[in-house]
């Protein structure tokens, strides 16, 4: 594809001009000039009179490089007046009598117009390098379109001959000596043969004798003279011996020259008279699937009036079927300048293709190709027309036109170009010798430069001539480009790897026409090759896996329709293969599902969602309902455009007939729950009831053992103050032992009485913020923490919690009056306490610097009565925290330690998050 590019030449001669103001260019040359005055003088004391001259060939040239060369002039005209009055002896006058002073003045103009001339040049340099860059951008585009292009016509060719293959008609193509170029895969299941067998092979082969000299002797003549048969009798001979009845028609496609290089046959079977007839009905119908399938519009007219169209025309135009459907077309569609040619073909029964431009609905133009022939219809003598859409590849044939001239005209930038194209560029002179490579081709070569430029191709690279060659001499002797030409090899730089380039040939002319060499672009496709084979893998690898999946697998078109099914969807509904195809997947659908079914499938083509599960009912071949879980979604192509649906059915009948049996056993355990329900309410009440009797004869006795327990401490005490200083020394540690161990017994009963009451209490909910409880258990704790001079600290911001307040105070307590007391002696306790959000809960952490936990203790400090020290060492019930993972689990939370010996210990309580449940 001929590339696009500027006329370089004309913009790479333009001279740089400066965006600056004048006034601030011819400003800066004065200030030049002034400022170099200014400086000689001052450098006159020190190196003499003449030696300061030189600053002003500075002044010019720094005026120069600011403004151009017109300012830099007018710095040099003005600095040599200057120079030689303030300069040049006899001072402060002018003069020019010596051959010497004349001598200086004239160097020093001479260097100035130098300098002022390189600086001229440099600009005008990088002028013209902003220019090439600038092209080269554009030629990046340029190609990046031509691939996008390349593209969509590979598509749109793989696409043909996967229809003609797959097409239900016996097919075949053969070049100009009567070779098969290809066949249908309905033509190889007639005969008996395998594709590999047939291609290349002359088609008259697989006559029977009789028939060979017919085809040879009349048949053949006839047709490569006119270009076009119907219904030439044949008898073919399968594979097996069998003779197979044949009617052949045939349509030849010419070159430019008129000679045959290709011929398309449809091949029909006349064996009985019924099987014709049954043939003739199917062919109606592939016909319609092919109409409708095609990318082309398609309409069936007669005089103009549309009979029928299929959908490609109504997207091509913008209409709907019943627009169309009735109205002369013509009138409608085409252009007046057109329409002529239209008739024109139409009475002559014409079937050459030709070119015209319609109209849309919307008002805008299309350039089509159009392709007609006369066929019977329903009884009628009626016109087929194909319209294919060639607006854009006019526009690209316009373009690659415009982009030749161009670039004939750009050979002398050539050079520039070489040296900063991304891709492979070379130059082939008439005897096949390289003229120019740049170093992309160099580099895949593995030759430098210099040991190809001279050389033959045959020399340089002998494994890709056979492919290059014929194509630089046809560009040579027709004139004429060839684009987008596929070469396959190896290189001297990897010769044992396979690659792949796409190659451009374009002719370089001199003014009487004759081509004096061959310009090349070569880009690399291995990767995009690899990629496309890659691509065809996973297809293969996808219809394996199809065919033996262990769950139900169906393709349908957009419109419901069965294309394919794996053999698992077969045993399921009941039907064979055959039997599914073609079958609206409405009509096996259990009448109560399918407008669920329909809702779902329709906002799935709607592209409302991407894909749906559903449980739903088919009703199998022999009328049994069969429950399945579908998982559905569309089949689309690399460009988003859907092309069908994929369902993946699994059988949960057993699973459904299961859960049935379940629901009513779950039934007749709710009626069982309900009645133990009851009775479980009424025992509840009664055990309740004596709980409290209990609690309440609990607390008689917790407070008649408070009772002389505060007496005894009571009394003790006041002995101690009394007669202390008559005690000896063993007699008021026993006091002090009576006291503390009475105090203890006291605080005991209070926590039991505590971790009690935990057990039938009921939690009452709130939100509770972490900040203001935390804040409120430290107060009411405020004599403890000032005693132990304790240190604080709360990480904020905390979030809230769902808890009990109460509960949660009491746990904050305890485990902050934990972190006070187990320290070691001398250690001032610091305490540190933050949040962090889990999923769904909230973890407070207390962090404190005590003597920490050996790690096989640390589940059993929350039992009840677990002590890790004796009394004498840390006070404590051994009950505290028992109470703190009590309360804690009341309010439907977890808490935890992470400790080590020395280091301090982190406990964490967590619970609900308040934000979470709203």
């Amino acid at each position: 594809m001929p590339i696009r590019t500027e006329n370089i030449s004309s913009v790479a001669e333009d001279k740089p001009r400066s965006t600056r103001p004048v006034l601030a260019r011819y400003g800066v040359a004065a200030g030049c000039v002034l400022l170099a005055l200014a400086i000689s003088h001052g450098l006159v004391p020190l190196i003499g009179y003449r030696a300061p001259l030189i600053l002003f060939v500075a002044a010019s040239l720094v005026a120069a490089w600011y403004g151009g060369l017109g300012p830099g002039l007018v710095a040099l005209l003005v600095g040599l007046p200057l120079g030689d009055f303030f300069f040049v002896p006899p001072l402060y006058q002018f003069t020019g009598d010596t051959p010497s002073d004349l001598i200086l003045l004239l160097v020093y103009a001479g260097v100035t117009a130098i300098g002022l001339a390189a600086i001229t040049h440099l600009h005008r340099a990088r002028h013209r390098e902003e220019q090439i860059r600038a092209l080269a951008a554009r030629l990046e585009q340029e190609i990046e379109k031509h691939r996008q292009a390349e593209e969509r016509w590979h598509k749109s060719e793989e696409r043909y001959r996967s229809l003609y293959e797959s097409t239900p008609v016996m097919m075949h193509s053969i070049d100009g000596n009567g070779r098969l170029l290809s066949v249908s895969n309905c033509w190889l299941e007639a005969l008996g043969y395998t594709r590999a067998e047939v291609i290349g092979r002359k088609s008259v082969e697989f006559l029977t004798p009789d028939c060979q000299q017919y085809a040879r002797d009349v048949a053949l003549p006839e047709y490569f003279k006119a270009g076009v048969c119907k219904d030439i009798p044949y008898q073919f001979v399968k594979k097996n011996g069998e003779i197979l009845d044949i009617l052949l028609s045939a349509i030849a496609e010419k070159d430019g020259h008129g000679n045959i290089v290709c011929s398309l046959a449809v091949l029909t079977q006349v064996t009985e008279r019924k099987r014709a007839e049954e043939a003739l009905r199917q062919s109606e119908e592939r016909y319609r699937a092919l109409a409708e399938a095609t990318f082309d519009a398609v309409v069936i007219h007669e005089k103009g009036v549309a009979l029928d169209v299929n959908h490609s025309i109504c997207e091509m135009f913008g209409y709907e079927p019943e627009e169309l459907l009735g109205k002369n077309i013509i009138d409608l569609l085409v252009e007046p300048e057109s329409r002529e040619t239209i008739v024109e073909h139409m009475q002559t029964g014409s079937e050459e293709p030709y070119e015209a431009r319609v109209r849309k609905k919307d008002g805008s133009i299309l350039l089509v190709e159009l392709r007609g022939r006369n066929l019977g219809y329903k009884g009628r003598l009626v016109r087929v027309v194909s319209a294919h859409d060639i607006t854009e590849r006019k526009r690209v044939e316009l373009a690659l036109r415009q982009s030749e001239s161009r670039y004939r005209e750009e050979t002398t930038e050539l050079e520039a170009l070489y040296k900063s194209a991304p891709w492979g560029l070379v130059l082939v002179d008439r005897d096949l010798r390289y003229v120019r490579v740049n170093d992309v081709v160099a580099e895949t070569i593995g030759l430098p430069p210099s040991q190809i430029i001279g050389r033959t191709i045959r020399e340089v690279i002998p494994m890709l001539a056979d492919q290059t060659e014929p194509n630089y001499r046809r560009v040579i002797e027709t004139g004429e480009s060839i684009v987008n030409f596929e070469a396959h090899g190896r290189t001297h730089k990897q010769p044992h790897l396979e690659r792949d380039w796409l190659v451009s040939y374009y002719p370089l002319k001199d003014a009487k026409g004759l081509v004096t060499s061959v310009n090349a672009i070569i880009l690399d496709i291995t990767e995009r090759k690899r990629a496309e084979e890659a691509v065809r893998r996973s297809q293969e690898r996808f219809r394996t896996a199809f065919a033996g999946a262990a769950v139900g697998m169906s393709m349908m078109d957009l419109e419901g329709r069965f294309r394919e099914v794996n053999p698992i969807f077969c045993f399921i509904m009941g039907y064979t293969k055959e039997e599914l195809l073609g079958k609206d997947f409405r009509s096996i659908t259990y009448p109560p599902d399918l407008n669920r079914s329909l809702e779902l499938v329709g906002q799935l083509l709607a592209g409302q969602i991407s894909n749906f599960i559903i449980e739903k009912r088919y009703v199998t071949k022999g009328g049994s309902i069969v429950w399945t879980q579908s998982s559905v979604s569309l089949l689309q192509e690399t460009e988003g455009q859907a092309t069908g649906i994929l369902a993946i059915a699994e059988d949960i009948t057993r699973r459904k007939q299961a859960e049935e049996s379940l629901r009513l056993t779950q039934e007749q355990l709710a009626n069982h729950a309900q009645t133990l329900e009851r009775r479980v309410a009424e025992r509840t009440a009664s055990l309740e009831e004596t709980v409290r009797s209990l609690e309440g004869v609990l607390y008689h006795i917790a407070h008649d053992l408070r009772a002389p327990l505060r007496t005894l401490a009571g009394f003790t005490e006041l002995l101690v103050e009394a007669v202390g200083p008559q005690l000896d020394e063993a007699t008021t540690d026993s006091a002090k032992r009576i006291i503390t161990a009475t105090k203890r017994m006291d605080q005991l009963i209070l926590d039991l009485l505590a971790y009690g009451r935990l057990g039938h209490l009921r939690p009452s909910f709130k939100r509770v913020a972490l900040t203001e409880q935390i804040e409120g258990a430290l107060l009411q704790m405020a004599a403890e923490v000032k005693a132990k001079k304790a240190k604080v600290q709360l990480v904020e911001p905390m979030p809230s919690v769902r808890a009990d307040p109460a509960l949660l105070s009491q746990a904050l307590m305890q485990l902050v009056r934990n972190a006070l007391t187990f320290v070691a002696p001398g250690v001032v306790p610091q305490v540190r306490m933050w949040a962090e959000r889990r999923e769904g809960t909230v973890r407070l952490w207390i962090q404190d610097n005590g003597i920490g936990i050996e790690p096989e203790y640390l589940e059993r400090i929350f039992r009840v009565f677990e002590r890790l020290h004796r009394a004498d060492e840390y006070t404590g019930t051994g009950i505290g925290l028992a109470i703190v993972r009590k309360g804690v689990e009341r309010m439907g939370g977890t808490v935890g330690v992470e400790s080590r010996p020395g280091e301090g210990s982190r406990f964490w309580l967590e619970l609900p998050d308040a934000a979470e449940r709203g």
